[in-house]
């Protein structure tokens, strides 16, 4: 289960921004790039955050409403500019 949902990003850029992320010459594309840039940002959080805080805890399986906004927007914020 991925930590960050689609509509998570709707909050920090516009649909046309993430239509060019997610497409590739126009046909749409199956995500691996953004995926693999989600996974790159939660391994740096880890590595920051290891050893101060449950690491396993904050990004296991929950109810979106239930995953704190903040390491959402940073997880995002990195995702974006890997």
């Amino acid at each position: 289960m991925r930590f960050l949902n689609d509509t998570d990003y709707d909050v920090l850029i516009r649909d046309e921004i993430m239509q060019l992320i997610t497409e590739l010459d126009g046909t749409p594309a199956n995500n691996t790039k953004i995926l693999q840039a989600e996974d790159m940002a939660i391994a740096q959080i880890k590595n920051y955050l290891s050893g101060r805080y449950d690491i396993d805890k904050i990004f296991s399986p929950t109810p979106a409403d239930e995953r704190n906004q903040h390491i959402i927007m940073i997880t995002i914020d990195m995702a974006l500019y890997q």
